[in-house]
């Protein structure tokens, strides 16, 4: 009588699948193939499926300054990282030493409003030496 059941709730399950747009959405890929698809496209972030303060990462890049943001250019994307908040991220910006070096920052992946690139927490940091 169980198996009867389990077949009828895999039989409606089955039913319930679009498999064409399962096989549209679905992506593998790695980490670093991600970080490219979501600089050149910022909404993918909302489209990932799970929260982004949940993504942690590391990237090394050059610190510039964009106005009065803080930007990781980070080699190979298209676009940069604004840094914003995060446990270290006033001691980053009060470190001018580091302004224009490559750096090594460590945070939480969020998603810019607009079509703004992606920007990133800073919850360390550390100096990388002349390149990345």
């Amino acid at each position: 009588m169980g198996q009867d059941l389990a077949s009828k709730l895999l039989g409606t399950i089955d039913k319930a699948l679009d498999r064409k747009t399962y096989q549209e959405l679905h992506w593998e890929g790695t980490f670093d193939e991600y970080l490219r698809i979501i600089a050149e496209n910022p909404r993918a972030v909302r489209n990932a499926g799970f929260s982004s303060p949940e993504v942690l990462f590391t990237a090394t890049g050059k610190l510039e300054k964009e106005g009065e943001r803080l930007a990781l250019r980070v080699p190979g994307l298209r676009h940069v990282f604004f840094l914003e908040g995060g446990a270290s991220f006033a001691e980053l910006k009060a470190a001018t030493t580091v302004l224009n070096k490559t750096i090594r920052v460590s945070g939480k992946l969020h998603g810019s409003h607009g079509d703004r690139p992606p920007g990133m927490t800073v919850e360390l940091f550390e100096s990388a030496g002349d390149g990345p």
